[in-house]
């Protein structure tokens, strides 16, 4: 019989990026003798967030870090706007007492924004090239408002195509 202990619960205070994914709640609970870490996060883009990348410095009394690793989470599809739970419990050291958590990147769609000594860089699925993004020009290109782009088909008859040629 498995028994579940909660240790610590709250709202994650730490400093995040605001334009991905920031963690809202956290759940410290100790499962058949081992500690374990749940997270409530937001997906704070209009977009579906379909993967995630987050590093997770555990700390200890004295805040020193015990363990620093980026776990990866795919097949999320975390709808735009709205908060979602992490369904995986992410193991965690005995003795940590405290986390820090950053946003490695975020996939949406073919698009992966990265976060890189504070600057975001996006790119897109097959190129191998990234591009920064200009966080004030896009606001202001867009009024505050979020928008996506969908690609148009043109159809036409193959012979007119070809004749063309």
């Amino acid at each position: 019989m498995r028994k579940e202990e909660i240790i610590s619960k709250g709202i994650y205070t730490g400093a995040q990026y605001p334009e991905l994914v920031s963690v809202k709640q956290y759940i410290i609970f100790r499962k058949d003798g081992e500690k374990h870490l749940l997270l409530r996060l937001s997906n704070d883009r209009n977009e579906t967030v379909n993967s995630l990348r987050l590093k997770i410095n555990q700390l200890d009394v004295k805040g020193n870090i015990l363990n620093s690793q980026v776990y990866t989470f795919d097949g999320l599809n975390a709808d735009g706007n709205k908060a979602f739970a992490l369904g995986e419990q992410i193991k965690i050291e005995d003795s940590c007492v405290d986390f820090h958590i950053e946003t490695v990147s975020a996939k949406y769609g073919e698009y992966t924004y990265t976060l890189k000594n504070g600057e975001l860089f996006a790119s897109y699925e097959g190129s191998n090239e990234e591009m920064p993004v200009n966080k004030e020009e896009l606001r202001k290109k867009l009024n505050g408002k979020s928008q996506k782009l969908l690609a148009k088909t043109i159809h036409a008859p193959k012979m007119i195509l070809f004749s063309m040629l």
